[in-house]
């Protein structure tokens, strides 16, 4: 799964340079939100080797807590950037897409968490 949020981070970089380059300003802050899933994901495998944990219930909960907290950090955000958009049509629009994507992220990796980590009873 790193290779394929390093491939979602590389999409929204290129989104986000053309936006920019075409000149709206407002467009271009307001896919910074959807970075935050994939760059949650990306930290927590790279934290977790280096936590001094032993158990591993303990590490699915950091992971599984991290991507959460990432989520709803995302959702207040796109909640914040999306008053600046004036048409409620618009708004909606950019609430359901954005906020969707950061979803199903975090549902991927949750289920990804928890199917390829066996748990110890």
């Amino acid at each position: 799964m790193t290779v394929e949020c390093v491939a979602i981070l590389v999409l929204l970089a290129c989104i986000a340079l053309v936006i920019r380059q075409k000149g709206n300003q407002s467009a271009f802050f307001a896919v910074i939100p959807l970075y935050w899933m994939p760059v949650a994901y990306l930290f927590t495998a790279a934290v977790l080797p280096c936590l001094p944990v032993e158990s591993e219930i303990i590490l699915l909960v950091f992971q599984a807590g991290s991507y959460l907290l990432a989520l709803v950090v995302s959702c207040i955000v796109i909640g914040v950037l999306g008053r600046a958009i004036r048409r409620k049509r618009s708004r909606r629009a950019y609430y359901l897409v954005s906020g969707g994507f950061n979803f199903l992220l975090a549902v991927l990796f949750l289920l990804e968490l928890f199917s390829v980590q066996a748990l110890p009873l």
